[in-house]
């Protein structure tokens, strides 16, 4: 999997996609001026299937496209606001490790997208990927190693998944 920003991106955008692409081990270029056929050249001789696109509304990243390269279309976009932390602190999430605790089944793809273990509802959760939804807000969070929720989060206010020619908005 690849990450990478709009053109020109603010310095919270780019923050955003680094702390992404710490949590999932996955690989992050700067976009400059690069077309999204090229960038789709680029993930096929990196042998990457899929390429997330980070996208910002006022300086603030607003947009996430995933795109399987074989497809133009995303096949899932979220619009979205986040909570960056205030210090770079290090991400304590080993990748390998990870797992996925959703209360949004629409939302269940990303498991599959990132190849993530679903968690059981009752295990003490470390190390996991959390999407929940408290008054038809959805926001996902990350726990560390240690049990920390992280500071980071990311609040969705839309979604399109669009897996094997379905499609479901909200």
């Amino acid at each position: 999997m690849l990450i990478t920003t709009s053109r020109k991106p603010s310095q919270k955008t780019r923050r955003f996609s680094q702390i992404l692409r710490h949590i999932f081990n996955i690989e992050y270029i700067n976009r400059g001026k690069t077309s999204m056929n090229k960038l789709m050249i680029h993930a096929k001789n990196m042998d990457v299937t899929k390429i997330i696109i980070v996208s910002e509304l006022r300086g603030n990243p607003s947009h996430i496209d995933i795109f399987d390269i074989s497809d133009n279309d995303p096949i899932l976009s979220l619009n979205i606001s986040v909570n960056l932390p205030d210090t770079k602190n290090r991400v304590k999430i080993k990748r390998d490790d990870l797992s996925f605790k959703n209360s949004i089944s629409d939302l269940d793809c990303l498991s599959e997208i990132f190849d993530i273990k679903k968690e059981d509802e009752t295990k003490n959760l470390t190390n996991c990927m959390c999407i929940d939804s408290v008054n038809d807000k959805i926001t996902i969070s990350f726990i560390e190693q240690d049990g920390t929720l992280m500071d980071f989060k990311i609040y969705v206010s839309g979604y399109k998944v669009n897996i094997s020619n379905t499609i479901q908005l909200l």
